[in-house]
């Protein structure tokens, strides 16, 4: 059921919500990678990246530095 209603099994919707919730802070916070990954429930930064990695194609570290050289409107 929870398939027919997302479109993702449950372990991918999650993994979304968690990237999601990671470019949020990615953007609006300057905290590290690391504490990040650690409040968002990844044991290490590694896995995090590995899974943001898989969503966007870059790392949260290129993602923050891309958007931060963006100039603002």
């Amino acid at each position: 059921m929870f398939r027919q209603f997302t479109g993702l099994n449950y372990q991918q919707y999650v993994m979304r919500a968690r990237v999601n919730q990671a470019q949020t802070l990615l953007l609006t916070t300057s905290s590290p990678l690391s504490a990040i990954a650690e409040s968002l429930g990844y044991y290490d930064a590694a896995a995090f990246s590995r899974q943001f990695r898989k969503v966007h194609g870059m790392t949260p570290g290129t993602y923050r530095s891309m958007l931060s050289a963006r100039p603002q409107r």
